[in-house]
């Protein structure tokens, strides 16, 4: 589709709500798929998560929870996922890692306030030294955790 409209490397991407989770889907497929890096201008993007950060008051329950989640995720990606699948999940996060939209959240927004703690948790399991754990459990959710096992069976 790409080479049929004569696409540049000068594209960018803007959207709000439902247009902008549109335009990070369409700039994760031309990274990936392309290696084009758009700009890309996200406003209030949907995080499809449960909202600790809307939920929970306490600083020290939320980065637990998270950490938590990250160890729990990470474990059930070593077990449910082939070493195949891991690698080919690993070389799409570096891919994809060379791209930085700009993401404008608003933490009163239940829709999209889970983006400030997902970063955070980044830097927290950084901080206690289990990057790696924290990259795997990026690369995977539950839910595409839940499908690989629903595909194997």
């Amino acid at each position: 589709m790409f080479n049929e409209v004569g696409y540049s490397n000068n594209i960018w991407l803007a959207g709000h709500s439902l247009g902008s989770a549109m335009a990070m889907l369409l700039g994760k497929n031309m990274v990936v798929k392309k290696g084009i890096l758009p700009k890309a201008f996200l406003f209030n993007p949907p995080f499809f998560s449960a909202p600790i950060e809307g939920i929970f008051m306490n600083e020290k329950l939320k980065d637990g929870i998270r950490v938590a989640f990250s160890f729990f995720t990470a474990g059930i990606t070593q077990i449910v996922k082939d070493k195949e699948e891991r690698a080919q999940s690993e070389d799409q996060f570096a891919a994809l890692s060379r791209w930085a939209p700009y993401l404008f959240v608003n933490k009163e927004d239940h829709i999209c306030c889970e983006y400030v703690g997902y970063f955070e948790n980044r830097e927290k399991m950084e901080k206690i030294g289990a990057r790696r754990i924290g990259m795997v459990a990026t690369q995977n959710s539950i839910s595409s955790l839940y499908e690989v096992r629903i595909d194997l069976g």
